[in-house]
């Protein structure tokens, strides 16, 4: 009778270990990408779509992660299902736009936002995409007309930055720190600064952008790489100094990523100046 009992409260217990419900999933996936584990968010979204296919706020916030991680073919294709299943729209909008804008669908979005009103971030959204078509005057219009109806516009302030740059580049630097002030896991914002800031010399600061980006969802390679090639371009250190500098992150990179392009290509820089 004992080891029935036994039997019965293990298989009672077992039972209570299954599988988490589609919310808790959830619940665990915003834990994660709020801590910065943005692999791992994005198993925790698909085994919530593996418990529920058509739960459809799950589709949305991994859309909107994927997104943020520079995904964009998969972002669409979330966010897309995410409003057939009846998800509001308006919460998908901004990240769907933009996302077609980065995989070359500007003319579509530019047909979609065809008599916008005065919403700051669909204004940025259209200098995006006449950014991306070439026409830089309209793109920079529609940017300050983004920033006269809210001066902390992301999208806006990286646009202005983007095409400040080669005239302007630390008015162009200033735009971009507001922009990182604004959202402090933009990416693209994170990238440009350091741009910038290499580009005016300021490299220890340029190293700290860079970090930033290595820092956040599906860039640690490419922020990594930017870090170590700011340190490299640091002519008020020695050559010695700045390989002891580079060379342990350059290492970890290529452990971490093998076949990512631009680490190679570094790895390859450091071993021939060494010799």
């Amino acid at each position: 009778m004992k080891r029935f009992v036994i039997l019965a409260v293990a298989v009672t217990m077992l039972a209570g270990c299954g599988g988490q419900t589609a919310e808790e999933y959830l619940q665990l996936a915003t834990e994660s990408a709020a801590a910065g584990q943005y692999n791992q968010a994005v198993i925790y979204f698909k085994n919530a779509l593996q418990q529920n296919p058509e739960y459809a706020e799950a589709r949305a916030r991994l859309g909107i992660l994927y997104e943020t991680g520079g995904d964009y073919e998969s972002a669409i294709k979330e966010l897309e299902r995410a409003a057939e299943l009846g998800y509001p729209e308006r919460d998908l909008q901004v990240a769907l736009l933009r996302s077609r804008v980065r995989t070359g669908d500007h003319q579509q979005v530019l047909q979609d936002l065809r008599g916008v009103a005065q919403d700051p971030e669909l204004l940025a959204i259209r200098g995006m995409a006449f950014q991306a078509g070439g026409d830089f005057d309209r793109a920079m219009a529609e940017y300050e007309k983004a920033l006269e109806a809210d001066p902390a516009t992301v999208d806006a302030l990286v646009g202005v930055a983007q095409l400040s740059a080669a005239d302007a580049p630390e008015e162009a630097l200033r735009s971009v720190v507001q922009a990182t002030d604004a959202d402090p896991a933009n990416r693209d914002a994170w990238l440009i600064r350091g741009q910038l800031e290499q580009g005016l010399e300021q490299y220890d600061a340029a190293v700290d952008s860079f970090d930033r980006v290595a820092a956040l969802p599906n860039a640690a390679a490419v922020g990594s790489v930017r870090a170590a090639e700011a340190r490299l371009r640091n002519v008020a250190l020695p050559m010695e100094e700045r390989l002891e500098q580079v060379q342990p992150r350059v290492e970890i990179t290529m452990r971490r990523f093998p076949s990512c392009a631009p680490a190679l290509f570094m790895d390859g820089f450091v071993a021939n100046v060494q010799g």
